[in-house]
């Protein structure tokens, strides 16, 4: 070995070290940060926590017509956030994704006119009939009719 591998060398595993030193720092921070949220979140407190990145923590499917208050308004933002559910939701799944996409609550009668409307539409058909406190599941329904 000559002097300058050894220097190459020594200089690579320093490298190593600083760069493992600066990942570990970053994981320790957003494990803080993410403990910093739960507990916000458990203790009821809704304000953001400021992240140094600045980037949302979840990121919204928000589009202009939201703003529009009117007939309809609430039926085509259901529609726009039944095509971001899972294969199979509920009424609540979609009531949840409301609150986030509104930044306000709905009223569960506005929302069931909303799901059967959409029913009677053909856009999604019930999979699965609940019974007492189990709700029913929805399905999204493609143009042929078929579920997804």
């Amino acid at each position: 070995m000559e002097q300058n591998e050894y220097k190459q060398l020594k200089e690579q595993v320093e490298q190593k070290y600083q760069n493992a030193i600066l990942m570990a720092e970053t994981e320790r921070n957003e494990a803080i940060q993410a403990i910093e949220i739960v507990w916000r979140m458990l203790k009821g407190d809704t304000t953001e926590v400021a992240r140094p990145d600045s980037e949302p923590l979840f990121k919204s499917t928000r589009r202009a017509t939201k703003q529009v208050n009117g007939y309809g308004s609430l039926t085509s933002t259901v529609k726009h956030l039944i095509d971001t559910m899972p294969k199979r939701f509920t009424k609540n799944d979609i009531r949840k994704a409301l609150s986030k996409e509104l930044d306000r609550d709905i009223a569960y009668n506005s929302l069931d006119g909303c799901v059967r409307r959409l029913k009677k539409q053909g856009l999604i058909k019930i999979v699965l009939k609940g019974k007492g406190r189990r709700p029913n599941k929805y399905s999204k329904v493609d143009k042929d009719g078929e579920f997804f």
